[in-house]
């Protein structure tokens, strides 16, 4: 069995909110209680059919605000990322020492129901939470149940293209970038945020086409080979068998590139 196996048990132990009680009826309950719900929740058709090209940024996202209630259920019923969270855990609890962790910042981006953050979280690091401000209430409110400390970043149209992360050490985003309109800029931006040798981790996209349609953006499709050759430009990829999706380390820029870098500043 890979590391991630027994992590898996653990946080799937660690996580419920009622000691004993199914993962699956845990997060019914959870659903449930949050949207004051009287019956449980059933996860739904994810909705690849919406045009959402013709939007414009705020209407954009006042239709995510609308349907967030929907994608939180079906993420919160039928997510993976509990599994992705142990691999990912595994992973970097090579790099970091238990009695380190509290001082290593993880960034959630495009956290949704946050699994991946909570995990962390549960494993000692200091976790910073982003998302549309329906679902980065929803993520925090898992938090505060559990009582587990967090920091949250709302992400709205006005800072959605740029978006203001402060430092981090290590950054998660799973199934995010092709929900981007701006996902070219938005990575700028991430990899900004990492030091030298910090870590950046994508579920799929850009390496892998998604599939295209509702809030998987045109814009997000046409931008993914130049966020690809970007993530090439400024990082290598760490490569394990036992970790689904890209593990991205940050490396050090080259010469030419720290000349023409600090031209541009000047």
């Amino acid at each position: 069995m890979s590391a991630a196996g027994p992590l898996l048990e653990e946080l799937r132990a660690r996580s419920v909110l009622l000691p004993g009680r199914s993962i699956e009826d845990d997060r019914r309950a959870e659903a449930a209680e949050f949207f004051a719900l009287a019956e449980p929740a059933e996860a739904g058709p994810s909705d690849y059919v919406t045009d959402l090209t013709r939007l414009d940024d705020a209407a954009l996202f006042a239709y995510l605000e609308s349907s967030a209630t929907a994608g939180l259920t079906r993420n919160l019923l039928k997510s993976v990322r509990l599994g992705q969270a142990a691999e990912l855990l595994a992973a970097l609890g090579e790099r970091y020492p238990e009695g380190d962790r509290a001082r290593v910042r993880v960034l959630d981006y495009g956290c949704g129901t946050s699994d991946h953050g909570l995990a962390f979280a549960l494993e000692g690091y200091n976790v910073t939470i982003a998302d549309i401000p329906s679902k980065v209430r929803f993520a925090a409110w898992r938090y505060a149940r559990r009582g587990l400390p967090v920091e949250v970043i709302e992400i709205d149209n006005t800072n959605w293209k740029h978006p203001r992360v402060g430092h981090r050490d290590a950054i998660l985003c799973g199934e995010v970038l092709e929900h981007l309109r701006y996902p070219l800029s938005t990575v700028r931006a991430l990899l900004d945020a990492l030091p030298v040798g910090g870590l950046l981790w994508v579920s799929a996209y850009p390496f892998r086409e998604k599939r295209r349609g509702g809030t998987h953006l045109e814009e997000a499709f046409r931008e993914r080979p130049m966020v690809k050759r970007e993530l090439k430009r400024r990082c290598d990829r760490i490569r394990r068998e036992d970790l689904q999706g890209y593990l991205l380390e940050k490396r050090r820029p080259g010469l030419l590139e720290r000349i023409f870098s600090h031209f541009r500043e000047s």
